[in-house]
């Protein structure tokens, strides 16, 4: 899949203050629906480098959409990718 050059620029910038937005009482209980949607799984991986020795796996379509913006040497080699490791 190709995508536009400046697709991961465009998303960092729509979800800039995602987390206060999703906050916002009017919306909270919608936003906690839509995104536990997206998720089916959370897995703590144990991980000597990672802060606190754990990383945390989602797996779902939420892991697809974030792994858009990984560089080409850590997705996958063809497919929807259906997890992926946040590094805090």
């Amino acid at each position: 899949m190709n995508s536009h050059p400046s697709l991961s620029s465009r998303y960092r910038e729509l979800i800039g203050d995602l987390a206060g937005s999703l906050n916002a009482p009017e919306v909270k209980r919608e936003a906690t629906a839509s995104l536990r949607a997206l998720i089916s799984e959370v897995r703590m991986v144990p991980d000597a480098d990672a802060p606190g020795g754990h990383q945390l796996k989602l797996v779902g379509e939420l892991a697809g959409i974030m792994a858009l913006d990984q560089p080409e040497s850590k997705k996958p080699p063809k497919g929807l990718c259906r997890r992926v490791l946040l590094h805090k």
